[in-house]
């Protein structure tokens, strides 16, 4: 489930920096930040991580080109360091599945494995405990992604915290 997680919040950063981007930086991050959504939705409604393979690539990749984008100044180094830190959390729980995927295949063909590389752990989890973990990785998501997008131009134009705007008399 955390995976998921973070994919959301890596993907809400990318299309975040990509709004105040030039268009060739614009587009492949809003394609990113929309994959990153799209596969966040797929692993809860499977119950498992798919293209886990794909999803190593894309974590390690995006990874180090956030870098590049951040040494010519086209991504603030908060939100490269948090979905960084996102992404390679899902590149790594990628490389467990596939780690214990290969381990215990059996003679299956590499297709089967990545079919059921993770079962789905909502069936045997007591309730109370996987509340818990949905809070506690929400908590950890927006602990990362808040900050990081306050430094994106979209951050620019939020209503400031703690401030009243607007209409002030009662």
């Amino acid at each position: 489930m955390w995976p998921a997680l973070f994919a959301w919040g890596a993907g809400l950063i990318h299309i975040a920096v990509a709004a105040g981007s030039p268009l060739g930086v614009l587009v492949p991050l809003t394609a990113l930040g929309l994959a990153e959504l799209a596969w966040g939705i797929a692993a809860l409604r499977l119950g498992r991580m798919p293209l886990v393979r794909t999803a190593l690539a894309v974590g390690v990749l995006a990874t180090l080109g956030g870098l590049v984008l951040a040494l010519f100044d086209l991504m603030a180094w908060i939100p490269l360091v948090s979905s960084s830190l996102m992404l390679l959390a899902i590149a790594s729980a990628s490389a467990v599945t596939l780690r214990r995927a290969a381990r215990g295949s059996n003679g299956r063909s590499a297709d089967d494995r990545d079919a059921d590389a993770e079962p789905s752990a909502r069936s045997s989890a007591p309730v109370g405990r996987t509340l818990i973990g949905v809070v506690a990785g929400a908590l950890l998501v927006s602990a990362l992604t808040t900050p990081a997008l306050a430094q994106t131009h979209a951050g620019d134009y939020a209503i400031p915290h703690g401030e009243m705007t607007g209409h002030h008399g009662h």
